[in-house]
C-alpha cells in the first residue's frame, strides 16, 4: 500500500552545519521517494506546526510534545524527533480537513 501524501517539515538551519546537511539529505529522499510513488507532498513551516498543535508558533518543544500526548492518548512519553514527526502528521491532518473544507491555501 502506497500513501497518497505525505508530509514534511520545510528546511531550516540548525546549529550544527553537519546537523543541517544531514537533514537535507534525508528531507531530500523522502521528497524523491514520495513523489516517484505517485504522492503529494506537503510542506509545513515549523510555525504552522505549531500553530496547528499549540496554537502558538513559536511554542518550546516540551509544549508540543506535551500536546501531541494530550491530542493522541495513550501515548506514553516520547522523544523530541517522535513528537515532532507526530505534530506534522497532525498539522497536515487539520490542513487536509481545511482543503476539503476549500479553507486555507492551496499545496
Amino acid at each position: 500500500m502506497r500513501p497518497g501524501e505525505v508530509a514534511v517539515e520545510t528546511a531550516f538551519v540548525r546549529k550544527s552545519a553537519l546537523a543541517a546537511l544531514m537533514i537535507g539529505h534525508v528531507r531530500g529522499v523522502v521528497i524523491v521517494a514520495a513523489r516517484k510513488s505517485g504522492a503529494k507532498v506537503y510542506e509545513y513551516t515549523a510555525p504552522e506546526v505549531k500553530m496547528a498543535v499549540v496554537r502558538n508558533g513559536s511554542a518550546q518543544k516540551a509544549q508540543v510534545e506535551f500536546m501531541v500526548r494530550r491530542l493522541l492518548p495513550g501515548l506514553s512519553k516520547l522523544r523530541e524527533d517522535e513528537a515532532d514527526a507526530l505534530a506534522v502528521a497532525l498539522c497536515h491532518l487539520h490542513r487536509g480537513t481545511m482543503r476539503a473544507l476549500g479553507i486555507g491555501r492551496r499545496p
